[in-house]
């Protein structure tokens, strides 16, 4: 398990982007994408970040606020992708994609 310092973090950072993932078009299925497969690191943060494909789904079909679940996004496609939308916004943030490794 990650110290709670390092999900806090990545979950708040996430969390500002529920207006994109509610309102831009496929911004929600390219954020699940991202969050599968796929490792984040932050600069002041010491551990990565990481999600199930499960609980990804869950957590930008929370951000879109559309009465989803994550049944709505898991397996959906794409998964351990960063689209260059969401590769911004989350650099923007300070995250940045760390793939796992072979």
């Amino acid at each position: 398990m990650k110290p709670r310092g390092a999900l806090d973090a990545f979950d708040a950072a996430l969390k500002t982007l529920a207006q994109r993932a509610a309102t831009e078009d496929g911004f929600a299925s390219e954020l699940y994408a991202a969050l599968c497969n796929m490792q984040w690191r932050h600069p002041q943060q010491s551990e990565l970040v990481s999600m199930s494909w499960r609980c990804a789904g869950g957590e930008v079909a929370d951000l879109a606020g559309r009465g989803e679940d994550y049944l709505d996004y898991y397996c959906s496609g794409n998964e351990g992708t960063v689209s260059r939308r969401v590769g911004e916004a989350m650099a923007a943030l300070g995250w940045t994609p760390v793939p796992w490794p072979d």
